[in-house]
């Protein structure tokens, strides 16, 4: 992931370290507090009221660190999104200020960074959720889990918000996998 001015590449590992690195000089800029496990998604979400760097993480939770005034070291903004199992990808919704995460226990949690709070819980997936996905300046989240299923949900401020609009098969996926 790079920053807003392609000055700076976020990096992730799989012993959950993250890094700022700078792309002209390949040197150290900043480096993260770790994960206890794999780095499985990086966002880098500059605004003009912060500099957030969100990860998600094996050790099943998300972090948003505040990079705003990083010179060493970054401080953790909120670290208590949790799964029951690894985290596997995060989406950002601009307007309003949302962070999905899709998780191997088959939940999506949506969280508002403005509050810091839990906005839903999805958990009406038929396995681990692969990926999840803002659809644009819609009030849609579209999943993908293991079962080889497509979802869209309505979310907030839709009347719909944390219901299943729809779920298509993937019927380009043989049963062996």
């Amino acid at each position: 992931e790079l920053d807003k001015r392609q000055r700076k590449l976020y990096v992730g590992d799989s012993y959950g370290r993250i890094y700022s690195i700078s792309v002209k000089n390949g040197g150290l800029i900043t480096s993260f507090r770790p994960h206890n496990g794999e780095i499985s998604s990086l966002y880098f979400w500059d605004t003009e009221d912060f500099k957030y760097l969100i990860s998600s993480s094996w050790d099943n939770t998300v972090r948003i660190y505040d990079d705003s005034n990083s010179v060493h070291s970054a401080s953790v903004r909120f670290d208590n999104i949790k799964h029951r199992g690894h985290v596997n990808n995060i989406s950002i919704k601009q307007k309003p200020r949302f962070i999905a995460s899709a998780g191997d226990d088959g939940t999506v949690i949506i969280t508002n960074v403005r509050t810091l709070r839990p906005e839903a819980e999805i958990s009406d997936h038929r396995a681990e959720v692969q990926t999840c996905e803002f659809l644009g300046n819609n009030y849609c989240l579209a999943t993908t889990d293991l079962a080889g299923f497509i979802y869209l949900w309505g979310t907030f401020p839709s009347y719909m918000r944390n219901s299943l609009i729809i779920d298509i098969p993937n019927t380009y996926m043989s049963e062996t996998g």
